[in-house]
């Protein structure tokens, strides 16, 4: 490519005359908070001058795919249509694509589109999916990755040693927060599977038919707000998934001043761990367990000490200190650095270019 081309794309990125394009999953209208932490980066984007959109498959991603569940602050976020849209992606522009779509990643090799890709991590459990058998994201060029924590990070590197891994971690939504000092008697519960929300509830009125007048409440699918509200007014949560890769769930709990009874995940989170004089362990910012069968006991010795207002001090000193560190403020800081950087990358690849 000629000098006066490359010169040409070095300059539109440095007056942000190019498209960050993040390719979202239709979720059919039920909240899915890995979609929310991709909305919250290109809401960020965009207040940051960026040109920053969702890009979508179909064109009745509005009609089938509401994003109501968000909340109105969402609404002015720009979304492309691959189906509909006459979608021109430059080599100036960015393709951001989720981990699970390696046959995403694949066509955009295969069309020989110029943009520079990076893949969105979340969920590590999802890499494998659609990835053929020898082939890396390298094989796509894909050699930048954007994960929510370092746990994520080291496993992806570990994976594929020649991509360079980014975090952003999730930013909570301030609708969680701790408005109601006294709390009612229900247990908000969110698990992937349903049958341990079916097995844990059951099992723990069979074994404790005096607590039948407690109140579980599945909060999977709910907007922010109906489920911050409930979570405000519960006394306890409880948490089960396996192949979480951050762990949203708990950390709105902690917000909202509510212990989590919960399973430790395939990938401990790194808010669930410290460093200690003894190596790694587990926060005293939950009750966390290893066996899915273990906590029915757990919210019944819970909930005696509830009722008993014996609950220990360090439980709620230790999850607001755990809350505090994940906010819409530390997102947005950075993803303005993560994104500053990885431009600025491209940048210099271009120049290389030019010599």
């Amino acid at each position: 490519m000629e000098k006066e081309k490359l010169q040409g794309i070095i300059d539109s990125i440095k007056n942000k005359d190019f498209t960050l394009y993040f390719f979202t999953m239709d979720t059919k209208g039920v909240a899915k908070y890995s979609i929310k932490h991709t909305y919250d980066i290109v809401q960020t984007l965009t207040e940051l001058g960026y040109d920053a959109r969702i890009l979508h498959e179909k064109d009745d991603y509005h009609v089938n795919s509401p994003i109501g569940w968000l909340g109105d602050s969402y609404n002015n976020i720009k979304h492309t249509s691959i189906e509909k849209d006459k979608l021109t992606i430059k080599p100036i522009d960015f393709v951001i694509v989720p981990e699970v779509f390696a046959n995403v990643m694949e066509q955009l090799r295969m069309n020989n589109v110029p943009s520079k890709n990076i893949v969105m991590c979340q969920s590590p459990e999802y890499i494998f999916e659609l990835l053929k058998p020898g082939k890396s994201w390298g094989s796509y060029d894909f050699y930048d990755v954007i994960t929510t924590n370092k746990q994520v990070s080291d496993y992806v590197k570990d994976l594929f040693p020649t991509v360079e891994a980014y975090e952003i971690p999730v930013g909570i939504s301030e609708h969680f927060k701790n408005e109601h000092k006294l709390k009612k008697p229900i247990i908000s519960i969110m698990c992937r599977n349903q049958n341990d929300i079916l097995k844990i509830s059951k099992m723990f009125i069979l074994k404790n038919p005096i607590y039948g007048w407690l109140n579980f409440r599945d909060i999977r699918g709910m907007a922010q707000e109906e489920m911050a509200h409930i979570l405000d007014n519960s006394f306890l949560s409880v948490w089960v998934d396996d192949i979480s890769g951050f762990g949203t769930f708990p950390i709105e709990s902690m917000k909202c001043n509510t212990p989590v009874i919960g399973k430790i995940p395939k990938m401990i989170p790194e808010w669930m761990i410290e460093e200690t004089e003894k190596g790694k362990e587990l926060k005293q910012n939950g009750v966390w367990v290893n066996n899915v069968d273990e906590i029915p006991d757990l919210i019944a010795e819970f909930t005696k000490l509830w009722l008993q207002d014996e609950l220990p001090e360090k439980l709620f000193t230790e999850m607001q200190d755990t809350a505090k560190l994940y906010t819409t403020d530390v997102l947005k800081e950075k993803t303005k650095e993560v994104f500053e950087t990885i431009i600025n990358n491209r940048i210099t690849e271009i120049e290389k270019l030019m010599q």
